[in-house]
């Protein structure tokens, strides 16, 4: 068997394990730089490492420099290796386990009012009650930057699809209809608010 030769199962192990890892230090690393360099954070005295300094990077850069300039390339040579349709369905499957794990949870939770999301997504609420949260996101930089890469169903699959496993694991059910990623006007979220003990 030739080195590129990969079976399905071995793409999904391999697939699964840089997804993982992949998305969650992207997301991470922008959410604590964000943090870090953030007007409204009470600074703590420097640190002894450089890695704990801030950037001074925008949040377009961090956007751009995660994304653009590597992950999303690879990403597209990957689709187009084993056929974007194949691909596509095996970031969904993937996506959705790893926004199934109970972990994301605490991750997710408070996220929406964070510095960090505040500067990445523009969002309007419709309500927000003891029973429903209905929102919609008008601008995503997630959105912006994988459709200006012509990659927003790749995008879609790795950011979008697995709100509902994310939205699952908080107790709540969501309903959507329209994404940016997908070229609508904007996202319109609507999670159904359930028992969360």
């Amino acid at each position: 068997m030739q080195d590129h030769d990969f079976s399905e199962s071995s793409r999904r192990r391999f697939l699964k394990g840089i997804l993982a890892t992949g998305a969650f230090s992207c997301l991470g690393c922008s959410h604590l730089l964000a943090h870090a360099f953030s007007p409204h954070t009470r600074r703590e005295p420097p640190q002894d490492h450089k890695f704990l300094d801030g950037s001074g990077m925008s949040y377009q850069q961090i956007f751009d420099f995660a994304y653009k300039l590597h992950t999303i390339p690879l990403l597209q040579k990957m689709a187009e290796q084993m056929g974007r349709e194949q691909f596509l369905k095996m970031l969904n499957s993937l996506s959705t386990e790893i926004g199934l794990v109970s972990e994301t949870r605490d991750f997710w939770s408070g996220l929406l009012d964070s510095v960090f999301w505040t500067h990445v997504i523009t969002r309007d609420i419709i309500e927000d009650s003891d029973t429903a949260l209905r929102y919609n996101v008008t601008e995503c930089l997630w959105a912006k930057t994988f459709r200006e890469a012509d990659a927003g169903d790749i995008g879609f699959a790795l950011f979008c699809y697995p709100d509902f496993a994310r939205a699952r694991v908080a107790h709540r059910k969501l309903t959507r209809t329209k994404t940016l990623m997908q070229g609508d006007e904007h996202c319109d979220f609507y999670f159904e608010m359930g028992d969360r003990t």
